[in-house]
């Protein structure tokens, strides 16, 4: 059996290379992000794929409908959503909070883009959420989707200790 070192020698039984004339393993490029974008007009759905991809190289699966777009979240659960309120079939709102439920999604990071104003966001429930209006400028539509992916990334803080730790 053969293992490398960290200087890439070969640790075999038997002899070995040196360091200098082995390879470097080649590692993979690393696995693009998949966005879920839950859009139901087309143009804007398009646009704002073209922007995931051309600005971040990122992979997205668009989707028009909220019951498509909780199917098809729970069967390739995605590394971010962007998700638009009027959806037909199941409403954004709903949709939010389905995922938001659900185990193997409810981590999932969501920015919500929506035409409705602030007061009806608010009056949702969906005032604690990341919300963007449309419509919005691309950087800060990158600038948002950036944040949630990287908190999402990031490793938990530990709990503070319970009175009963102490």
């Amino acid at each position: 059996m053969m293992r490398l070192s960290e200087q890439g020698g070969d640790q075999s039984s038997g002899g070995g290379n040196p360091p200098s004339t082995m390879a470097s393993p080649v590692k993979a490029p690393p696995v693009a992000q998949l966005i879920a974008i839950v859009e139901d007009e087309p143009n804007v759905a398009a646009t704002f794929r073209d922007i995931f991809e051309y600005e971040r190289g990122w992979r997205t699966m668009m989707l028009a409908d909220g019951q498509e777009a909780l199917d098809q979240i729970r069967r390739v659960p995605p590394d971010g959503i962007l998700l638009d309120l009027g959806l037909p079939g199941l409403d954004g709102k709903s949709l939010f909070h389905m995922l938001q439920a659900w185990g193997e999604t409810k981590k999932i990071p969501i920015l919500i883009v929506t035409g409705s104003p602030k007061w009806a966001i608010e009056r949702l429930g969906l005032a604690r959420c990341r919300v963007l209006y449309k419509p919005c400028e691309m950087h800060a539509l990158l600038a948002a989707m950036d944040e949630l992916l990287a908190e999402s990334a990031a490793p938990e803080s530990p709990s503070a200790p319970s009175a009963s730790q102490l």
